[in-house]
């Protein structure tokens, strides 16, 4: 039996899926061009907005090259949660310009990557998740990126969320006074700042924090990062690494 096979590392374990009723994502975003504003942290910038029900979402690239004989992406994976909350995941063939709607309805897409390409070896365009009805885009794959860029997630129904770290880093072309803040949203209540980060970058900055008791986040709760900069063209990228440990076993 190998090293590998014989740990004792809980957390090594999780991510091999090999502990029971426990399951872990490591949420990651960088919003670009953040003006004086204050903005979500994900690719596609702005506020990012939940569909207001579990909704067919549409995808499509910006790019005729992302389809299923395409040099680009030819499919992708959407992984995120039901009406009910539970989770829920699915392939989509991507046909370029043109919406091809997912089989499932999400209230909300936790994970969104590129899972087959052709020559390129990446996506060509912009591929983007469209909530119909609501018609906001839930999630953005940036060209040549791969995977959704976004540190916004919600934990499942029946399961508990323990956020252990956060780390960001910011790139400001000017000097700017930085607010980064880790919102929670409990499920039927308001939007609520966990922590707050401020930075001041007149280059780039970086963070990080291992939270020395793991922060508790209760079921179907949303969690977001949020910057607030006073300056222009500020460059925001932040991460968060949540366990799941399921309630109802």
């Amino acid at each position: 039996m190998s090293t590998i096979e014989k740990t004792n590392d809980f957390f090594f374990n999780v991510a091999r899926t090999m502990v029971s009723n426990v399951s872990s994502a490591m949420k990651f975003g960088r919003n670009p061009n953040v003006n004086i504003s204050s903005q979500d942290v994900w690719s596609y910038g702005g506020t990012w907005t939940q569909p207001t029900a579990a909704r067919i979402h549409n995808i499509k690239s910006s790019s005729t090259d992302d389809s299923a004989l395409g040099l680009g992406a030819r499919t992708v994976v959407v992984s995120g949660l039901d009406a009910d909350y539970a989770v829920q995941s699915e392939t989509v063939i991507l046909n370029g310009l043109t919406d091809v709607a997912t089989v499932g309805s999400y209230i909300m897409i936790n994970d969104f990557y590129v899972a087959s390409v052709g020559g390129t070896g990446t996506n060509v365009g912009d591929i983007t998740a469209t909530a119909a009805v609501n018609l906001t885009v839930t999630a953005q794959i940036k060209a040549a990126y791969g995977q959704a860029q976004q540190a916004i997630y919600q934990v499942p129904a029946n399961n508990n969320g323990y956020i252990l770290d956060l780390a960001l880093s910011v790139q400001a072309l000017s000097s700017a006074n930085i607010s980064v803040d880790l919102l929670v949203k409990e499920f039927g209540s308001a939007l609520v700042s966990k922590y707050q980060v401020n930075l001041v970058s007149t280059a780039n900055n970086t963070f990080y924090l291992k939270f020395p008791v793991a922060l508790k986040i209760a079921a179907k709760a949303l969690v977001k990062l949020r910057v607030s900069s006073n300056a222009n063209n500020t460059d925001m990228s932040g991460s968060f690494t949540i366990v799941n440990l399921q309630t109802n076993v």
